[in-house]
């Protein structure tokens, strides 16, 4: 058998042993030599590789073709060169290199095959230690683009390495919480059990005389906690009043700074049991929440001015947490739900009117376009009155009533109405007597003898965009009279 049953894609003929061919070295399709110089390259839609025109004879040789084999698999492109180096050995059956080189790339391969099997079992196990080592090792064995999936699979074992030490860490730290929660539990049976607790507990908390607002705080919440704890002990009284001592002297010294909280501490005095108190207390933080949240209007409403309404509506939002935290303030209230309703309809138009300009813009642009296209030319309607001479005619222009001379080639009759697009002319244009020297002039503009484009359709999409630009211009009017709204 001589044909080695390979057909070139050029001529479409069998290529035969003693034929001098080229492989193409891009999609590894053979051709005659011949055919391939002619053609320039591969003939193949899908790839198309050229030769240069001074590239060099690349007759088969088996050595050459061996050198491309050793290069794929250099690069880890094993596949790519079992199948390089399978076609060699059909070429070539007696060539001992290719043979040789061949069995080195089926060991590979199947050492690349097993890792990967020993790799997915492995971490479909959770073995992650012995699969983590399998795919590093396996990285010796895959070409670059394939570094980056075995890499990722890696970093997911390292994952998920560090989230099984987590995992026993966070047991561990469960077990030491049940275990001080047990001796919690006994202590606190314990200290429960003791004859007069509460006593000792109250005694407890009040020892210290809290000098800062941290302190004073920090005993308030002791002696609520207290309360909860003995509901029905005898000294509640004296528990009750020490938490009003204690909640007037730390609304007095965080009133300014922090203004919310003084009001929530206000509730833990009675009002009607410790009247002076709370009044007092009361007018301090009416008159600081009254300066605060005037001040928040003040500064919403120079935002509005400016623009910002998202930022004037935000401060008027924060403003009003302080009216509904005290009573007396119903007036700023009532402000500031208006200035929130105004700035919301404020911002829902914000985005429509910015279309509407840039939209004006726009149109501004396509109109100076056309009327640069278009210069001085018009279409106008106009009644033939009377011809006074070849090609000039008194006419009446029907849009303001007024009567002009027309410069035409056409023959017009008395009392005709006509549409004609038509250019003004200055006075030297057409010598006129002095009686007709006051009349608007103007000439017939033809296209066929201008340098003017469809102008009839110019001039409608000149009206056009016109009449758009009136409407946007209306509208965008109203917009701006509810932006001047305020509060």
């Amino acid at each position: 058998m001589n044909n080695i049953s390979y057909r070139c894609p050029y001529c479409l003929k069998d290529i035969f042993l003693n034929d001098e061919f080229v492989i193409c070295p891009q999609c590894g399709r053979y051709y005659h030599k011949e055919c391939w110089y002619i053609n320039g390259g591969c003939s193949i839609y899908d790839c198309c590789y050229q030769i240069e025109k001074s590239f060099e004879d690349q007759t088969l040789t088996p050595d050459k073709l061996l050198i491309d084999v050793e290069y794929l698999y250099n690069i880890r492109c094993f596949d790519d060169a079992y199948l390089q180096c399978s076609r060699i050995i059909s070429l070539f059956p007696n060539y001992i290199p290719a043979k040789a080189l061949f069995n080195k790339i089926c060991l590979t391969l199947t050492t690349k095959n097993e890792l990967q099997k020993k790799g997915e079992d492995a971490l479909l196990k959770r073995d992650f230690i012995l699969a983590k080592q399998i795919y590093q090792e396996l990285l010796n064995y895959v070409k670059d683009e394939e570094k980056e999936s075995l890499e990722i699979k890696i970093s997911y074992i390292d994952n998920s390495l560090k989230e099984a030490q987590h995992r026993r860490k966070r047991i561990t730290l469960l077990q030491m919480l049940i275990l001080l929660l047990v001796v919690a539990t006994v202590v606190f049976l314990y200290i429960h059990l003791v004859v007069n607790a509460d006593i000792r507990e109250f005694n407890r908390i009040t020892s210290n005389n809290p000098e800062t607002p941290q302190m004073i705080e920090s005993q308030i919440i002791e002696l609520q906690q207290f309360l909860k704890k003995y509901p029905e002990s005898k000294i509640l009284t004296y528990v009750i009043e020490k938490i009003a001592q204690l909640s007037d002297e730390y609304i007095k010294l965080i009133y300014i700074s922090d203004w919310k909280k003084a009001v929530r501490y206000l509730n833990y005095i009675d009002s009607s049991k410790y009247s002076g108190t709370y009044n007092q207390d009361y007018n301090l933080l009416l008159g600081i929440g009254n300066n605060i949240v005037n001040k928040l209007i003040d500064s919403a409403r120079e935002l509005d001015k400016k623009g910002y309404f998202s930022h004037s509506r935000s401060t008027l939002e924060y403003a009003k947490e302080f009216p509904i935290s005290l009573k007396g303030m119903e007036l700023q209230a009532k402000i500031i739900d208006s200035g929130v309703d105004i700035l919301n309809k404020k911002i829902s138009i914000g985005s429509k009117i910015n279309e509407i300009r840039k939209e004006i813009v726009e149109k501004k642009k396509q109109l100076e376009t056309i009327k640069a296209e278009l210069g001085p030319v018009e279409k106008k309607s106009f009644m033939i009155k009377s011809k006074i001479r070849n090609n000039i005619y008194i006419v009446e222009d029907l849009s303001n009533e007024t009567y002009c001379l027309l410069k035409t080639e056409s023959r017009l009759l008395n009392n005709e109405v006509i549409d004609i697009i038509c250019q003004k002319l200055n006075d030297i244009d057409v010598k006129l007597s002095e009686k007709e020297f006051s009349y608007p002039k103007y000439r017939e503009v033809v296209n066929k003898n201008s340098d003017i484009y469809n102008t009839e359709a110019l001039l409608m999409e000149r009206n056009s965009l016109e009449q758009r630009l009136n409407y946007l211009e209306t509208v965008e009017k109203r917009l701006d009279s509810i932006l001047t709204i305020t509060f």
